[in-house]
């Protein structure tokens, strides 16, 4: 029975750092991506307004999809332990 006892709380010792750890991840990510997104609006402001700029257009588009690219391949690998 103490045995028992002593497994159960080091199970649900190893479940809080894992339950804290992915807190602390996921904030780290959602400040990553706001911020992200008000960098990307401020730089691109108004640039889908002016036809003549397609290669700003282009850019932002790039800017988008290297940035969603990069942050799914590079979650796994900074939240190794």
């Amino acid at each position: 029975m103490c045995q028992l006892c002593i497994c159960w709380c080091h199970v649900s010792a190893l479940h809080h750092e894992s339950l804290l750890s992915f807190q602390v991840s996921l904030g780290i990510q959602i400040f990553h991506h706001l911020f992200s997104a008000v960098l990307l609006g401020c730089i691109f402001l108004h640039s889908g307004n002016d036809g003549s700029k397609p290669f700003t257009n282009m850019k932002f588009c790039l800017s988008v999809l290297v940035f969603f690219l990069y942050t799914h391949i590079m979650s796994p690998v900074l939240l190794c332990e």
